[in-house]
């Protein structure tokens, strides 16, 4: 049996979230820890998240969860949208409010498909879709890839994402470095993580997935100081910052 850390995290902004992602991330290549982990996680205000690739620019503009926290002036009116924050990995933007986030962190001795991105997808998808099962939320798999309409993760189906009839309710996005890998990805449904026995029955749904699909066996376990003291140095020197967050 495979061994891999647990963490649900407290509501956190954008930058907290993605700083946290990369911390854990860029420690584990470090320490060459041989332990995967996965960490749950919601959002404190509403932001956007961008792919690594994609341009800051086309997102100056309103969104339906618009947010008073980033406005600019536009003639004598106001437009408004959400605050915009670049992810490590790739894929299309998010807008991010109420969802269940996700990252995964794992390397080649515990991942055989650390190359093999659409594997990772439909194996860790597997276990998402089994553990909202076991919470009585039932999905089914995208069976094919459609057409990207335009640059948001919600509006555009990938093969082994899931839908509720037809309604895409969970995407996945990646960054690989030697033999670790980042795989992020949103579930957009009415799972809450605030109140201590809803968080503890996603922990257990989570659990028994990972043990049944994967023969992975999860422990519930903190970040280490080494990993929020990255996460610190992260939200200061890169992701608060226009020359990461409007990098393209």
């Amino acid at each position: 049996m495979k061994t891999c850390r647990l963490i649900i995290s407290k509501p956190m902004t954008g930058p907290e979230n993605m700083a946290l992602d990369e911390a854990i991330f860029l420690a584990s290549e470090k320490t060459q820890n041989p332990a995967s982990t996965f960490r749950l996680y919601t959002w404190k205000d509403p932001c956007t998240t961008i792919g690594y690739f994609q341009k800051y620019n086309d997102f100056l503009t309103p969104h339906v969860l618009s947010s008073p926290l980033n406005r600019e002036e536009e003639g004598e009116g106001k437009k408004t949208h959400l605050p915009i924050v670049r992810r490590l990995t790739g894929g299309l933007a998010v807008n991010h409010k109420n969802d269940l986030s996700y990252a995964f962190i794992t390397n080649k001795k515990q991942w055989p498909w650390l190359y093999n991105q659409e594997k990772s997808y439909y194996s860790i998808h597997s276990v998402i879709k089994e553990a909202l099962k076991n919470l009585d939320i039932e999905t089914d798999f995208f069976s094919a890839s459609g057409k990207s309409r335009n640059n948001l993760c919600a509006e555009t189906a990938f093969k082994y994402d899931l839908n509720i009839d037809g309604k895409k309710i969970l995407g996945s996005c990646q960054r690989k470095r030697k033999n670790y890998l980042l795989q992020q990805g949103s579930i957009y449904t009415d799972i809450i993580l605030t109140q201590q026995d809803k968080a503890r029955a996603v922990a257990d749904s989570f659990k028994e997935a990972f043990k049944k699909l994967l023969k992975f066996e999860l422990e519930i376990l903190n970040p280490t100081r080494e990993e929020v003291s990255f996460q610190q140095e992260l939200i200061n020197s890169k992701y608060m910052l226009p020359g990461w967050n409007q990098k393209f």
